[in-house]
């Protein structure tokens, strides 16, 4: 970002659209922030500047308690404040301290700022009380075996044993398989409830602690999710070597749908960047696109709209556009009715409504869904009707030429590909969201073992089991009935912290040992940046706020955080917030951390497969046999490849620093942030 770039909030006015007796209270707030910030406060003393401006304000204008909570963020975040000659607020983003290494600088900077959301986290209390309780000593007694005490600390490697070990294996001379017996790494892939049978800790609880030391804020992730321990048998209790989490794919992301083929850029006959993964026209790519229309409107719930006469079984064949108006009307009264009348309980479906056909029935019939249902039917019935004109009776290259002639035609063909891709963006790839080692194995590149581990056939065989049996929400909620996809994962993506990933790159994991593998190399590919835009520089306490202020104006709540309503609902909130007090949405979330995009494909016709033109992915590992056979194999890998040469005095000297003598000073521990008495009243 650069300070006269007007797309940032560097070097801009703070303006939002207020009373003049709110703008001078925010003035006063302002001025106050300018003063602990020229005092060196700390974020949570800002925060607890806003907090008493906010009580001061009460409930008389929302609209200046969404602006106090801004700025604040911003000052939070290490944006310089000032007001004008003119009492104009003026915003200057921070800017990296000087330092030899920019790029290091600019990554302290973004640290810091990623921190600040993350130690407000760790100062409220039913936080520290789960570190607590993870730390307090407690009995575990395994069958046959007599009690013993155990902890957190029971799961982190003292860095002194291992260090030693390390330094024996160097001392030796002995070669990169005998360092199996210092560190032996295993998948854990965390079923609900399930405890360590070494240590009685609850598992979840386990994965928890450990993601507190993170830069960033532990948060939930809606939506599919799979928790992973690394954990290390060559030590007792097994300790933990690093954690990840994949998750439900973002729907939105431009590099790596070029990557796939699923970027508009990448139909036939448009003009697209050289990253673009380009269709060409042909009979193959004609049935699809027929199948994909076909296959979305047999999938939807109609016959209530065939009952009220919005459509009759003849506009389903051959529609027209009389039809499709009806049912785009249709769709805009139901989204008001669910906007008016929404209760998000009704949307969340228990243990037993997944499988239940009435259940789902009464979902495709709440004003949400039928909103949906109807624009959605719509859609697909004009894309019906362009293939029909094009195609003339059976699909045909030909045919999808003639569509392509026409700068419509080619819009349709692109909301087909939209189509395609919404069929499988959830379902067939994921995001790692969480991926990284603890300490001491940071020291040892133990993030890259938990990256390289991630491409095991065990991680595909564990999604498969665990959602091959589950209902999707929305497609069942569209379907009136139960409907299961496929579980097949093919591919993975992931974004770094900070720009490019010194922890993905150069990561490679050949098959050639692992049996009736394809005898490839698996590679994280960096396929470019993400755009540095998003919502980490707001807090919790903005979004309340943002969400109130909505609800005063509208009347409705417009985003209710439920399945169906669109992606991605914090983004629309903090979007519909700034925009209500007169900010430009894309200024303000626009924070500029470019970070690093990966992908990692996992089968050779991932493209195919996610497209929809394959229906079987061939995997580099075939999932479904020795699983863990091939996690040891990667494991093996990364060992010579990457431990080996790690194993240097230097670097031994910082792996023993984290020693669990108390006092306990080791990386892997939580680090809970001083708390002053005055600052309890953030609790």
């Amino acid at each position: 970002m650069t300070q006269d770039d007007e797309s940032t909030t560097l070097g801009r006015a703070f303006s939002p659209a207020l009373s003049t007796a709110s703008a001078e209270a925010l003035r006063a707030l302002t001025a106050e922030l300018i003063t602990l910030q020229r005092e060196g406060a700390d974020p949570v003393e800002l925060a607890m500047a806003c907090d008493e401006a906010v009580e001061g304000l009460g409930r008389d204008d929302q609209a200046l308690v969404v602006a106090a909570r801004v700025l604040t963020d911003l000052a939070k975040q290490g944006c310089s404040l000032s007001i004008t000659d003119d009492d104009n607020i003026f915003v200057e983003g921070a800017i990296p301290d000087t330092d030899d290494d920019p790029i290091r600088a600019l990554k302290t900077l973004r640290r810091q700022q990623l921190l600040v959301e993350r130690d407000m986290q760790l100062r409220q209390l039913p936080v520290r009380q789960f570190v607590h309780q993870m730390e307090q000593r407690r009995v575990h007694q395994r069958p046959g075996q007599s009690p013993q005490f155990t902890s957190i600390f029971s799961l982190m490697r003292d860095g002194r044993e291992l260090a030693a070990s390390l330094q024996r294996w160097r001392d030796e001379g002995a070669a990169p398989e005998a360092l199996k017996q210092v560190i032996s790494p295993y998948l854990q892939i965390i079923d609900e409830d399930e405890r360590c049978e070494l240590t009685g800790l609850e598992l979840r609880s386990v994965w928890r602690y450990f993601r507190h030391t993170w830069a960033t804020s532990y948060k939930s992730t809606p939506g599919r999710s799979m928790l992973v321990l690394i954990r290390d048998a060559a030590a007792q209790y097994h300790p933990v070597i690093g954690i990840a989490a994949v998750s439900s794919a973002a729907v939105q992301i431009r590099q790596r749908d070029l990557w796939i083929g699923w970027h508009p850029e990448c139909a036939p006959g448009e003009e697209a960047s050289a990253e673009a993964h380009r269709l060409e026209v042909s009979e193959a790519l004609a049935q699809w696109a027929q199948r994909v229309v076909d296959e979305q409107i047999d999938e939807l719930h109609v016959e209530d709209l065939l009952a009220a006469r919005l459509i009759t079984p003849q506009e389903l064949r051959a529609p027209g556009e009389l039809v499709i108006a009806r049912l785009s009307e249709y769709s805009a009264q139901q989204r008001t009715i669910h906007q008016r009348l929404s209760n998000a309980r009704q949307h969340k479906p228990s243990a037993a409504d997944m499988n239940d056909p009435e259940h789902w029935r009464r979902q495709a019939e709440l004003p949400l869904y039928k909103s949906k249902r109807a624009a959605t039917l719509a859609e697909l019935l004009e894309l019906r009707a362009a293939l029909l004109s094009a195609f003339e009776g059976p699909p045909t290259a030909a045919g999808l030429a003639r569509l392509l002639e026409s700068a419509q035609g080619q819009q349709r063909f692109r909301r087909i590909m939209r189509r395609a891709k919404a069929a499988r963006v959830g379902i067939a790839m994921a995001d790692i969201n969480v991926c990284g080692a603890a300490p001491p194995y940071t020291e040892l590149i133990g993030g890259k073992l938990v990256c390289m581990l991630l491409t095991s056939p065990e991680l595909v065989d564990a999604y498969k089991e665990r959602y091959r049996e589950a209902s999707s929400v929305i497609a069942s909620s569209m379907a009136g009935r139960p409907v299961r996809r496929d579980a097949e994962l093919v591919l993975l993506t992931t974004t770094s912290l900070y720009g490019h990933s010194s922890q993905y790159n150069r990561i490679s994991v050949p098959t050639d040992t692992i049996p009736d593998s394809s005898n490839h190399t698996i590679r994280y590919e960096q396929l470019g940046e993400t755009e540095g835009y998003g919502t980490d520089q707001f807090g919790p306490d903005t979004l309340e706020a943002m969400t109130q202020l909505i609800e005063q104006r509208s009347g409705v709540q417009r985003v209710n955080n439920v399945f169906g309503e669109g992606v991605n609902p914090r983004l629309r909130k903090l979007r519909e917030g700034l925009e209500a007090i007169g900010l430009s949405a894309d200024a303000y979330l626009m924070h500029g951390n470019a970070r690093g995009l990966y992908g990692v494909a996992l089968a050779e016709n991932f493209r195919e497969y996610l497209l929809g033109l394959d229906e079987t992915p061939r995997y580099h590992i075939p999932p479904g046999g020795d699983s863990r056979a091939a996690t040891e194999a990667i494991a093996s890998w990364w060992r010579e490849r990457w431990l080996a040469m790690r194993a240097r005095p230097e670097i031994l000297a910082r792996v023993a620093q984290h020693t669990l003598v108390r006092p306990i000073q080791h990386g892997a521990r939580v680090v809970l942030p001083p708390m002053e008495r005055e600052q309890l009243r953030l609790l």
